[in-house]
């Protein structure tokens, strides 16, 4: 695998990797918000 499509791979994964951390921080709030309702 030539090192270009390495690159593009890895800055993908990272990509997704930021994106899943952005997701669980948001569903991390959600339920700690209602958890204090509840």
């Amino acid at each position: 695998m030539p090192c270009e499509e390495l690159e593009i791979v890895w800055k993908n994964i990272k990509a997704e990797a930021r994106a899943l951390a952005d997701c669980e921080a948001y569903v991390g709030q959600f339920l700690s918000r209602h958890a204090t309702q509840a």
